[in-house]
């Protein structure tokens, strides 16, 4: 998203619940976020709102379900996916633990 919009706003892998990987080395929400700051979550669409909508809600003023969003490749090529956004309004700070698919322990996330 924010390739294709004017600003080049900063992008954040969430990552709360997968396994640790290289986006866990740069710096996330909470390390270049000012408290009052808004999120905006491009997940998977589903019924109740996803996982990290749960997790990241307490942490967050407010949360405003948005447009649901159609991926697409190429011109002409037809939808391969859809997602859900979601926006975080005014970050509180703090941000939760991630539960490790490898250790199935909470770990701080940086």
């Amino acid at each position: 998203m924010a390739l294709h919009e004017a600003t080049h706003a900063p992008t954040f892998a969430v990552n709360l619940s997968g396994r640790p990987n290289q986006y866990d080395l740069w710096p996330g929400f909470p390390d270049r976020a000012r408290v009052g700051d808004n999120l905006v979550l491009a997940v998977d669409d589903a019924d109740a709102p996803h996982p990290a909508v749960v997790a990241l809600a307490p942490y967050f003023g407010r949360v405003r379900q948005g447009e649901r969003v159609a991926l697409r490749r190429g011109e002409g090529e037809g939808e391969v996916g859809v997602r859900r956004l979601w926006v975080l309004i005014g970050w509180k700070g703090g941000w939760p633990l991630r539960v490790s698919a490898l250790t199935a322990s909470p770990q701080r996330v940086q």
